[in-house]
């Protein structure tokens, strides 16, 4: 997938007197933050294919400067594996318990990324569908900063801090539903029961 550089959101930040170093740093903080608040950045790794009787597989990220938050799913040749079947390390390798018997299985890999504390891109989709809210916690972060009191920091606002904090919740909101309704299947229906 494509990718776009953080500081094209800068513009989206009102920081007067703030420079842009220091704003691209609270950029990768809101990014990051984002991501884990809302396990928005959701994606298959490359699929592999098993080898009769090995266990340990290591999972690697499809993009540098990220992390793998968490695996949400593995299917193994077609279908899924439930987590008692699999666990993953810090390390990032995928166990399987038992180890498959049968090699050349294809195995697909569902994880959440997070971007790691240096990163500068991210992929397109989510710098466009959440860069407001990404850049209203990095607005927020920054104003709630009085700095020191021999030194305050010009562009600390206190109420402006908590009304860019709102807005950055709001789109964790938003991001938190989609991700919900993306595991749903959609039909719902409801029974009425008769008392």
């Amino acid at each position: 997938m494509a990718t776009t550089a953080l500081s094209t959101l800068l513009p989206l930040m009102s920081l007067p007197h703030c420079l842009e170093p220091i704003q691209l740093q609270a950029l990768r903080l809101a990014c990051r933050r984002f991501c884990d608040d809302t396990g928005i950045w959701t994606e298959d790794l490359t699929a592999f294919d098993t080898v009769a009787s090995q266990a340990a597989y290591t999972l690697t990220p499809g993009y540098s400067n990220v992390v793998i938050r968490r695996v949400t799913n593995v299917e193994v040749g077609g279908g899924d594996w439930l987590e008692d079947r699999w666990s993953v390390s810090p390390a990032g390798v995928l166990t399987f318990d038992p180890a498959p018997t049968v090699g050349e299985l294809a195995v697909v890999v569902t994880v959440v990324y997070t971007p790691e504390p240096e990163c500068t891109l991210v992929v397109d989709w989510l710098a466009s569908r959440w860069g407001e809210a990404i850049a209203a916690g990095a607005e927020a972060h920054l104003k709630r900063d009085p700095g020191r009191a021999n030194d305050p920091v010009p562009w600390s606002d206190p109420t402006s801090a908590a009304v860019a904090e709102q807005r950055y919740q709001e789109g964790v909101g938003e991001a938190k539903m989609e991700v919900f309704t993306a595991r749903q299947s959609g039909h719902k229906g409801v029974d009425m029961r008769i008392f």
